[in-house]
């Protein structure tokens, strides 16, 4: 699944996705939880959850798009819910995903989907309902604009910048 994962235009996931496979338009993927939770918190964190869902989320529009190249899927809605489980400790989940509708607007594409996620022992642990909007490169590019701030051209033989941490500057106020 290599050539599933350079569409969606992710050059470094967030998270470690394994074993991904499909089923007439259903994407399954494992991951295990990076990480490490303790008795007092839940299984995993939000953030890593939101993330992994997301990534698992994007390869279900690829799988979806009828145009078969590199596309940049961003969220523009997205619900998450977690739900109490027995387990107390798992080593992996698995995720769930399909596209349920596709809209086209004036001028861009986007995909409603939902995914779950369950533990090891096949508890469902949570689910995101998710709305992306696809973009290819050029309109990627065109919407995420310039940079802000060009990039500072480092010159041999000049003093490198040091930073103050807040708090230890002065100020003259």
């Amino acid at each position: 699944m290599e050539s599933l994962f350079e569409l969606i235009g992710e050059s470094a996931p967030y998270v470690a996705v394994y074993d991904v496979a499909v089923d007439n338009g259903v994407v399954y993927s494992k991951f295990k939880p990076e990480q490490r939770r303790y008795a007092e918190t839940t299984l995993m964190s939000c953030s890593e959850g939101f993330r992994t869902l997301a990534v698992h989320g994007a390869l279900a529009c690829a799988v979806a798009n009828p145009i078969k190249s590199k596309h940049y899927y961003l969220a523009t809605k997205a619900d998450i819910q977690v739900f109490p489980v027995h387990a107390t400790t798992t080593d992996s989940f698995r995720c769930v995903g399909r596209v349920s509708r596709i809209d086209q607007s004036k001028r861009f594409t986007f995909y409603t989907e939902t995914v779950t996620c369950f533990t090891e022992e096949g508890e469902r642990y949570a689910v995101l309902d998710v709305e992306y909007v696809g973009l290819n490169e050029e309109e990627f590019v065109k919407a995420k604009g310039a940079d802000a701030t060009p990039a500072v051209a480092m010159v041999p033989g000049q003093p490198a910048r040091t930073w103050i941490p807040c708090g230890q500057c002065k100020s003259n106020g």
